[in-house]
């Protein structure tokens, strides 16, 4: 590292310094750039404030601005210095830490990118120039105007959405998924337990993903079991030692800061009559106890709002994981192995200064995942769908991941390798039913997805006749098969049902589309007119195909990417059916051009 004359600062770098020595704000730079590498430069910046009363920003600060050049378009950073800047994070920041370098700033980057945010249009902000030179500038106006707000205890005003501190020391990619609507709040807010132990479930194959099952009394007396699907909800073999505990409020410390130690983390709970070292030496001697000897998990749960300033909405929680008690055959140096010893191993730990790994915490509960999609479906019926083919898979994955999660799917064929160049599904599960394969793929896309493979045609013929479904509100047919549809027509419904059938044509040139409502089926209309329009739209030149040597049968030729565009048009058909449409019959089709027009049959 070596500091520059003026001469050899870089052109770029000039406007900034110039402005930055008299001052932006309460912001400025006496001293010179640092070259550290090649297209690497620092600026040491001084920050003079004057605090509010009871604020924690330092009126005295020191910070870096850092340019690396050697990516297009240039990063610029401003990071607190090591040994004068605040040593805590403060809200719209990034959490505050050491880290395992030797530079003189720590980890900690405001946040003052986005025009969107709370510095941002708000404040009369406008977008990141283009040129470094006026970024620069834009940066630590920004950073200017964020020191003041910090000092002044304004960064999180009324009305501002909520939102959590940054974690710090965030363990190896864990997430934690729960389950918490604001309807659940009054059943924690009011309950009398205050800690207890909590059913954790993998969710992913790797190992990263893991989802709150249910939460017990340390007596192991059932609290509270989320209306999770059929993965996170079923029985599990697996089990991860995991505590909770339920807080007033956020556990932070000072501004915007996250215990980083388990010695800051007893402290915050001491001051909730909660003593962390004695639950440690609990947890501690039931996991051996039980030979347990992975690593444990914590859970804090406290009320929060929807705004800043506004009354508790929900509970939400947050996770420390690799929490390492003292395993069954651990031994210690000079001291015996007694489960005695061991117990007070595992206080000393809830008294150390080691550092926590905080996992990721997520609300999985439906209104909170699903807040991507353009509109989720409020009502949410059973669904029956008969046919898990290409089209009846993509279908039904689409209506999963939008919301739809009670479908239950019929169908008494298996998966061929022939089918996985346009069917969901995949190569390990060739062989098995398509049903029983779709539903298991179904329950694995969304934590409240309840769908059940039953490996058989619809309807089945009984000794007291044609079975009926008046379980479901929805029957949606995907088969393509007239025969299907006259065995609804067959069947005495005892209520009334949404009748959905969907089938492309010959190459999948077009969606053909039937929607009715009744206690009864009107087969002949229905096949009347889509036979009607599948003549229509037949295409030319589509001859049949044999896959394979033997008995010759043809083959249904359509393009994988044909049948997802037509899935998806069909999802949204029946989500728009669900939530009231008018009944239609018509097909969707290509135009020479390869847009989609539509035809009422």
């Amino acid at each position: 590292m070596k500091t520059l004359a003026d001469v050899d600062i870089p052109d770029v770098l000039h406007l900034v310094t110039s402005l930055l020595r008299n001052g932006i704000g309460p912001v400025s730079a006496l001293v010179g750039w640092n070259e550290w590498r090649k297209g690497f430069f620092s600026l040491p910046l001084t920050v003079n404030v004057a605090p509010l009363p009871g604020q924690s920003f330092p009126a005295d600060s020191g910070w870096h601005l850092i340019v690396s050049s050697g990516s297009y378009p240039a990063d610029v950073f401003i990071l607190p210095d090591r040994a004068t800047g605040p040593g805590m994070t403060f809200p719209h920041q990034g959490a505050v830490s050491a880290g395992t370098g030797k530079d003189p700033w720590l980890f900690g980057e405001p946040c003052l990118t986005d025009p969107t945010a709370i510095l941002g249009d708000s404040y009369g902000a406008a977008p990141e120039p283009v040129d470094l030179s006026s970024r620069l500038i834009w940066k630590v106006e920004r950073f200017s105007r964020w020191c003041e707000l910090a000092a002044a205890g304004c960064l999180h005003r009324p009305g501002d959405h909520f939102e959590f501190p940054p974690l710090s020391g965030v363990s190896d990619h864990v997430t934690i998924g729960f389950y918490e609507t604001e309807a659940d709040l009054a059943r924690w807010t009011q309950a009398s337990t205050k800690s207890g132990v909590v059913r954790l479930v993998s969710v992913s194959s790797a190992g990263k993903a893991f989802a709150a099952q249910c939460w017990r009394t340390l007596e192991d007396k059932l609290i509270h079991a989320p209306d999770w699907g059929a993965l996170i909800g079923s029985p599990s073999v697996g089990e991860i030692p995991a505590i909770w505990f339920l807080l007033d409020d956020i556990p932070i410390i000072g501004a915007w800061q996250l215990p980083r130690t388990y010695r800051e983390l007893g402290d915050i709970l001491a001051a909730a009559g909660i003593d962390l070292a004695e639950n440690f030496a609990i947890l501690g001697q039931s996991m051996r106890k039980r030979n347990i000897s992975q690593p444990a998990v914590i859970m804090f749960g406290f009320p929060v709002p929807r705004y800043f300033g506004a009354a508790p909405s929900r509970v939400h929680w947050l996770a420390i994981s690799d929490v390492r008690l003292t395993r069954k055959n651990s031994a210690r140096q000079g001291f015996r192995p007694t489960e005695e010893n061991r117990q007070r191993f595992d206080r000393e730990l809830a008294l150390s200064g080691k550092l926590l790994a905080w996992a990721k915490c997520e609300n999985w509960a439906p209104d909170q995942i699903r807040t991507r999609l353009r509109i989720a479906p409020t009502a949410q019926p059973k669904v029956l769908l008969l046919g898990a083919g290409a089209l009846g898979g993509h279908v039904a994955e689409t209506l999963t991941r939008m919301g739809v999660s009670r479908i239950d799917v019929r169908d008494g064929d298996v998966l061929a390798a022939g089918n996985l160049c346009r069917h969901s599904l995949d190569l390990g599960m060739v062989g098995v039913k398509k049903a029983s394969a779709l539903a298991a793929r179904l329950n694995r896309i969304q934590p409240d997805a309840q769908a059940r493979g039953i490996d058989k045609s619809f309807p089945m013929m009984g000794y007291d006749g044609l079975e009926t479904a008046d379980d479901y509100e929805v029957i949606l047919d995907c088969t393509a098969e007239n025969k299907l549809l006259r065995g609804l027509s067959m069947i005495p419904w005892k209520s009334e049902k949404l009748f959905i059938s969907l089938s492309v044509n010959w190459g999948a040139q077009g969606l053909m589309f039937w929607s009715s409502r009744g206690s009864a089926f009107p087969a002949i209309d229905a096949t009347t007119r889509l036979e009607a329009l599948a003549r229509r739209f037949r295409p030319e030149k589509l001859e049949e195909r044999i896959e394979g040597i033997g008995c010759w049968h043809p083959v249904f030729p359509a393009d994988a990417a044909d049948i997802q565009v037509w899935a998806g048009m069909g999802a949204r058909f029946v989500l728009n059916q669900i939530a009231g449409a008018p009944e239609a019959c018509g097909i969707y089709f290509f135009n020479e051009d390869r847009t989609i027009g539509l035809e009422h049959g």
